[in-house]
């Protein structure tokens, strides 16, 4: 039996622009619906309907909240599906309240330079940006399905650009799930796990790229890639303008294009401060160079 199940995209995080469409999509209730979560799972585990073969609920929200002071490493030994972490998050209360804003950025030549904490770094700051999170979820679930990656977006609003937003997918066989953790911040305030999750058999389908007044510009998917997320140049000093959003050539094998509006990128450096750049350039990035130490 078909139900439509109503998907809230609420992408926080990087992205200026909070306020997401309603996106609809079709799950087969009899053989992807979740029905055999483990006993005393939270609610909201059942009410996110992730399909079961990316896996059940394997604690109760009582036993997750034992992980609150885990290290990075412990979470990797203990949580091993989408709806455990997601457990975590909201039964240990992470990042609630924040600690450490944004992601974390640093200058390399004539470029601002952006990637994510990493898991170490994302625990130790309590960090509720979107690279933040999608990094530890990747870090944490990268042994339990056949991938797990990152969807890197910028975005424009009213034709300005207004930064971008990272969240995950998980491959097992042909099929990819999209997940955004950052919505479980969300179930404090509203009772709700606000989160996009489209279930899809390529990356063609992840993104369709207008989404309510927010204008992705440049969607890419990570591949064959466990690491933190490819640093992102966003700043361009040599012309003393403003956001920019492109890769060091270095991470183009690893990087799957799946929209990507040049034209729009064109006319946003022509109206606006933005820099136009090849989403792909290099720049001779030193990967050795992110000074995480300091």
């Amino acid at each position: 039996m078909k139900i439509l199940m109503l998907l809230l995209l609420f992408l926080c995080g990087c992205s200026a622009n909070n306020n997401k469409s309603i996106e609809e999509e079709s799950f087969n209730n009899e053989e992807t619906v979740v029905i055999n979560d483990a006993e005393g799972a939270a609610s909201y585990v059942t009410g996110m309907l992730i399909p079961k073969e990316f896996g059940v609920a394997q604690y109760s929200a009582e036993e997750i909240r034992t992980f609150k002071d885990y290290s990075a490493e412990q979470l990797k030994e203990s949580i091993h599906t989408i709806s455990d972490f997601v457990q975590y998050v909201i039964e240990c209360d992470f990042a609630n309240p924040p600690g450490a804003l944004g992601d974390f950025k640093f200058r390399f030549g004539d470029y601002d330079i952006s990637v994510n904490r990493t898991p170490e770094s994302t625990l130790a700051t309590q960090c509720n940006s979107c690279g933040a999170i999608s990094n530890l979820a990747r870090y944490i679930l990268a042994d339990d399905y056949d991938e797990v990656g990152f969807i890197i977006q910028g975005e424009a609003t009213m034709d300005k650009p207004s930064g971008g937003h990272i969240y995950n997918y998980f491959r097992n066989g042909n099929e990819i799930l999209t997940f955004d953790f950052t919505g479980a911040f969300k179930y404090r305030d509203t009772g709700i796990i606000l989160s996009e999750m489209r279930k899809a058999n390529d990356f063609s389908k992840v993104s369709r790229g207008q989404r309510a007044s927010s204008f992705l510009y440049t969607v890419v998917a990570t591949t064959n890639w466990n690491q933190d997320h490819p640093p992102i140049a966003m700043i361009d000093y040599r012309d003393k303008a403003g956001l920019c959003y492109f890769f060091d050539s270095r991470y183009k094998d690893n990087l799957i294009i799946i929209f990507n509006d040049d034209e729009y990128r064109k006319m946003l450096s022509e109206t606006t401060d933005f820099i136009y750049h090849e989403l792909f350039e290099d720049i001779g990035f030193d990967p050795d160079s992110i000074p995480y130490d300091d």
